[in-house]
């Protein structure tokens, strides 16, 4: 692969210099329709020397590697060539994926996506590429593989506890799993300055939303934190629902005796990239080799390939065949798509998927058998707990048999999508900055904090409705919704967006 190392061009105020509306082609970004101007970094210079350091090591050389045999597979495989070149802009103020940029050292504009990657040249190893890379690169190679931005509703602040939507949570888990693959592959400093890290460390400097973001991430995704919904642990201490919003997304506060619901599970990117990186952890998928015709769809022999690289493969070429315009649940659709091109994978991956998510997309009483399984475990009454313990193996055993029999799909204990846009309250889609948005949701994935936006329904009203949910397994329309209570007709105010 081609790496194309560029810097931003700084206008008279110090600011990068963009332009607008080149040719419809709209940023992947928060930046809209910026159009950024770039130089290239020429081969000689010490910038281009650190950087290529960087991407010629483990692990961001894995991942270009990776991106190199996903633009083979996409060349072989359909009609419309991709140039085999990643460019990467320098000197961003952080990390993301973006699209379209204007070089001007041949005033060419280029209809690319690429990655912007913050840059500390006084101490490169301090600016976090080899964590964040293949974060920001898998986001691209979603967007070549048809990834639909369009379909991502939610405007809540994405993070591993928020619940936002399905395609938000896929796109963001895929990528944080990555993260931990990367510290995996590393080994070395990057490796141990995660393994030393401390849990939930809250009086210091790793309060840092961002800091501790990385440590829930790095230590919840590995011990499955994501299936339990997020607690606030005094709602009556913020003096506005912008505060107490915040405060519900980022909580690290989580309990086995609140499971998410399968629904909720779908909209998390922290159960999405739990359920990755236990993929990547199970030496079984990486190690089920196919015939030599799948590898020549990368031009890749057979005996070169590793197991690392085996797995990711069969993950490349799954993505291709998700259809992310029709598909509603993208995760599920993966997970088919998986069982159906690898048979043999297939029973060991449901079993995967099923015990880290408690059956909750199958089954509408999953949660709670689980949830009782739980109490009567932490209570220490043997005999109650063999009771419910036999029961819950019953039940999974029965599930999973009706599953690979196809009695039923993973999709059979999802609820309904149903978004509004609440006119009672804004929120923060981003929560350094001061802009705000009428807050929009999905009634069935939507959390007791949630539904406080609306200036009629209080604690008491908003668990009744989550209680009523989860009684009659999800709302069917809107006006299940709303006979939850007489409250809700005359007092709530919003749009309905689907």
């Amino acid at each position: 692969m081609l790496i194309r190392l560029v810097e931003p061009v700084l206008n008279e105020n110090g600011e990068i210099k963009y332009s607008l509306g080149i040719k419809n082609v709209k940023s992947y970004s928060d930046n809209g329709d910026k159009i950024y101007h770039v130089r290239l970094i020429t081969e000689d210079s010490i910038k281009y020397i650190l950087m290529m350091n960087i991407l010629n090591a483990s692990p961001c050389l894995e991942f270009l590697n990776l991106g190199d045999k996903l633009l083979i597979f996409l060349n072989n495989t359909f009609d419309e060539q991709i140039e085999n070149e990643l460019f990467i802009m320098t000197d961003f103020s952080d990390p993301r994926q973006l699209k379209g940029l204007i070089l001007e050292d041949t005033n060419e504009f280029k209809d690319v996506g690429y990655l912007a990657l913050y840059t500390n040249w006084d101490n490169i190893k301090d600016s976090g590429i080899e964590s964040i890379f293949a974060h920001e690169y898998s986001h691209l190679w979603l967007y070549l593989l048809n990834f639909r931005p369009d379909k991502q509703l939610s405007n809540k602040f994405h993070d591993c506890t928020s619940i936002t939507d399905n395609f938000t949570a896929f796109f963001e888990g895929l990528a944080i799993h990555f993260e931990i693959v990367s510290s995996d592959l590393s080994k070395g400093e990057l490796f141990r300055e995660k393994a030393l890290e401390q849990w939930d460390n809250a009086l210091d400097i790793n309060s840092w939303l961002s800091y501790r973001g990385n440590q829930l991430r790095y230590f919840g995704t590995k011990n499955n934190r994501f299936v339990y919904n997020a607690l606030v642990d005094d709602i009556e201490k913020y003096q506005n629902y912008q505060d107490l919003h915040i405060a519900h997304i980022t909580s690290s506060l989580t309990s086995p005796y609140h499971i998410k619901s399968g629904s909720q599970m779908m909209a998390s990117e922290g159960v999405v990239a739990t359920f990755f990186f236990n993929l990547y952890a199970n030496d079984l998928f990486k190690n089920q080799y196919l015939n030599k015709e799948f590898y020549q769809y990368f031009n890749i022999e057979e005996s070169k390939v590793t197991p690392f690289l085996n797995l990711y493969l069969k993950i490349i070429f799954v993505l291709s065949k998700i259809d992310f315009i029709n598909e509603d649940y993208p995760l599920i659709a993966f997970i088919e798509a998986y069982g159906n091109a690898y048979s043999k994978e297939k029973s060991d991956l449901y079993k995967l998927f099923l015990d880290l998510t408690y059956y909750a997309t199958i089954s509408y009483d999953a949660t709670s058998l689980f949830e009782e399984l739980y109490q009567k475990g932490c209570r220490g009454i043997i005999e109650d707990y063999k009771k419910v313990l036999l029961k819950v193996r019953n039940f999974k055993k029965d599930i999973f048999n009706k599953l690979i029999n196809n009695e039923i799909t993973l999709k059979d204990g999802l609820y309904p999508n149903i978004w509004i846009k609440c006119k009672d309250q804004q929120i923060n889609p981003v929560p350094w900055l001061d802009f705000l948005e009428q807050y929009v949701f999905d009634i069935n994935t939507a959390t007791e904090i949630d539904f406080l936006a609306f200036s009629k329904i209080n604690l008491e009203l908003s668990n009744q409705i989550i209680n009523k949910r989860r009684e009659i397994g999800g709302f069917k329309s809107i006006d299940d919704f709303l006979a939850v209570s007489p409250t809700l007709i005359l007092g709530i105010d919003f749009d309905l967006l689907n």
